[in-house]
């Protein structure tokens, strides 16, 4: 986990632009769309992000419930699976 973290860094930094960051250009959106098609952006934004707050609340749910009481069969194939530490490393993450 700690050389993903460090390559990570060492990517952002050699990744970097050399002449240093690019600053947006200011755009005025009413320029380009009408308060129609704004307000009906606006609409779609706010249920979609409701949606995403329920499935994130939904997976997170159901990641609890299963760390915490993980089902019998599940726990029998990952007892199986911990006997042999890489083959079982392997199984568990093709199944995931």
């Amino acid at each position: 986990m700690a050389v993903a973290v460090v390559a990570a860094g060492a990517a952002t930094l050699i990744l970097r632009p050399r002449s240093g960051l690019i600053e947006p250009a200011a755009v005025d959106a009413a320029a380009y769309f009408s308060k129609a098609q704004l307000d009906r952006a606006s609409e779609f934004r706010d249920v979609q992000r409701l949606i995403g707050l329920g499935g994130l609340a939904v997976s997170g749910g159901t990641l609890a419930l299963l760390a915490l009481r993980p089902p019998r069969r599940v726990a029998e194939l990952l007892e199986r699976a911990g006997r042999r530490p890489v083959a079982g490393g392997a199984m568990v993450g093709a199944g995931l």
